[in-house]
C-alpha cells in the first residue's frame, strides 16, 4: 500500500504552466483538489502566466492561439506545488420522461431550414395579433417608454408582446417561428375558451404562455431650474427601447415569468432550438417538483399518522396504569370491608344475639364488598375492557354467601 507521501506529486513551474494552458482553470482545479481561485493566486505568486479572457473561446472556435511563455527571470524547474491528482466527479445524466425524450429527439431531427422557412404560412394567432397591433400602432397607443403592450390593445390580441414599433415585425416573426415549430412537434397553441385573453401552448399536457419583450435602457436627463442667479440642476431617469428582444415563458403553476432567452433580432435557428429544448426541460422540472411535493406530502402524512398512533399508545398506556391503580385500591378497600365484617360476626357470636336485621345487614355488606373487589365474579384484572364487558353481559349474582374466608384477602381460599 502506498504511503500518504508517495501519493503526492511534485509540480515544477514548467509543468504548472503546461497544465493551466492546456486545461481551463475550472476543470483543472477539481483534479488537483483546490479551487480555481486558489490556483490562479498560486500562478500569480509563482510568476506563471495564465490564459487571458477569451482564450478558450478562441480555442473552441478553432482559431490559432499562442500561450504566453514563462518569464526568463524565473527558474522553470523549481518545484512550486505538491498535488495529489484525482479524477473529477462525473455529473449524473439527467433523466427525462419518455414523451419529453421523444420531443427532444424530434427537435434534434429538424434541420435549420425546417425551423426557419420563409415560404411558410403565418400562424393564425400571429396573423390576428399583427392586425390588432398595427391598428394600435397607428393610434399611437404606447406607454411612457415608447413600448406597445398587447394588454393595452382593445382588439383581441392572442400573442403577448411588449415591444416598440420598430421591433414589432421581428417580434411577430420570432413568435410565428416558435409557435409553428411547436405545432409541428404536436404542441398546439390556442386561446382558452373560458375568459382567456392570451394564447396558451400545450407542452405535453402542461399549459404555458410565451411572451416577447423588448429590453429597456436608462438614460439620465439633466434639467435646469431657477433663474440666472439661482440655478439648480436636477436629473431624472428615462427609459427607452434598446432594440434587443427576449422570449419569456410563464408557468401558471408558479404564477410568474420564469425563463427568458435572447431573441435577436435577427432570430436564428439555433436560438429557436435552445428555446424549445429549454421549454421542455422546464416541463420536466415542473413534473419533478410536483413529484417531490407529492412524496413530501406522503411523508408528512405518514409522520402525522405515526404521531397519532404514538399518542393513542400513550393514552392507552395511561388508561391501563390508572385502571391498575384503581383496581389495587378497590381490592384493598374490599379486603378491609371483609375483615371488618368478620369482626362483626365474631362480636355477634360473642354476644349470643341472632337478630334478623344484623344478618340482613351482613349479607348486604358482603354484596358491597363483592361489587368493589376486582377479583370477584370471575373477572381478571389483566383482561381487556372489551372482554370484561362481554363477561359483564350476564347478570352478576349478589354475594350473599361467599366462599371466601372473611378473615383472609379475597381470591384466597
Amino acid at each position: 500500500m502506498e504511503s500518504e507521501a508517495q501519493q503526492y506529486q511534485e509540480l515544477t513551474r514548467r509543468q504548472l504552466h503546461e497544465l493551466v494552458w492546456s486545461t481551463p482553470m475550472r476543470k483543472l482545479a477539481p483534479t488537483v483538489g483546490v479551487s480555481d481561485v486558489w490556483l490562479a493566486k498560486l500562478c500569480r505568486e509563482c510568476d506563471v502566466p495564465t490564459p487571458y479572457p477569451g482564450y478558450w473561446a478562441k480555442v473552441r472556435a478553432g482559431k490559432r492561439v499562442r500561450p504566453r511563455k514563462l518569464p526568463k527571470s524565473v527558474d522553470p524547474n523549481e518545484v512550486v506545488l505538491q498535488v495529489r491528482f484525482r479524477e473529477p466527479e462525473k455529473k449524473q445524466e439527467r433523466k427525462y420522461d419518455e414523451d419529453i425524450t421523444a420531443a427532444l429527439k424530434r427537435l434534434e431531427a429538424l434541420t435549420d431550414e425546417e425551423l426557419i422557412r420563409a415560404d411558410a404560412k403565418e400562424h393564425p394567432l400571429v396573423k390576428e395579433s399583427r392586425r390588432a397591433l398595427r391598428a394600435a400602432r397607428k393610434q399611437a397607443k404606447m406607454d411612457q417608454s415608447g413600448v406597445l403592450a398587447t394588454w393595452g390593445v382593445q382588439e383581441p390580441c392572442p400573442v403577448e408582446l411588449h415591444v416598440s414599433a420598430e421591433t414589432l415585425d421581428p417580434a411577430l416573426h420570432t413568435m410565428d417561428i416558435l409557435l409553428r415549430t411547436l405545432e409541428e412537434m404536436g404542441c398546439a397553441t390556442r386561446v382558452p375558451p373560458q375568459g382567456g385573453e392570451h394564447a396558451e401552448t400545450d407542452l405535453l399536457g402542461e399549459e404555458y404562455r410565451f411572451m416577447i419583450r423588448e429590453q429597456l435602457k436608462q438614460r439620465r436627463i439633466e434639467e435646469q431650474r431657477g433663474g440666472a442667479l439661482q440655478s439648480a440642476f436636477s436629473s431624472r431617469v428615462e427609459l427607452y427601447p434598446s432594440g434587443r428582444l427576449e422570449v419569456r415563458m410563464h408557468s401558471p403553476e408558479r404564477g410568474y415569468w420564469r425563463r427568458k432567452w435572447r431573441a435577436g433580432p435577427p432570430i436564428s435557428a439555433g436560438a429557436i432550438r435552445v428555446m424549445i429544448s429549454c421549454a421542455f426541460r422546464e416541463v420536466q422540472d415542473d413534473r419533478d417538483r410536483r413529484e417531490q411535493n407529492r412524496k413530501a406530502e406522503e411523508a408528512r402524512r405518514e409522520r402525522e399518522q405515526q404521531r397519532r398512533q404514538e399518542e393513542e399508545m400513550r393514552r392507552r398506556e395511561k388508561e391501563r396504569r390508572e385502571r391498575l391503580l384503581k383496581q389495587a385500591a378497590d381490592w384493598e378497600q374490599a379486603d378491609r370491608l371483609r375483615r371488618f365484617l368478620a369482626a362483626c360476626r365474631k362480636h355477634l357470636a360473642a354476644s349470643g344475639t341472632n337478630e334478623s336485621a344484623a344478618t340482613e345487614w351482613l349479607r348486604w355488606a358482603e354484596s358491597v364488598a363483592g361489587s368493589i373487589d376486582p377479583l370477584a365474579g370471575g373477572n381478571a384484572p389483566w383482561q381487556d375492557a372489551r372482554d370484561r364487558n362481554a363477561n359483564a353481559a350476564s347478570p352478576r349474582p349478589l354475594c350473599h354467601g361467599t366462599s371466601h374466608d372473611p378473615g383472609t384477602p379475597s381470591g384466597t381460599q
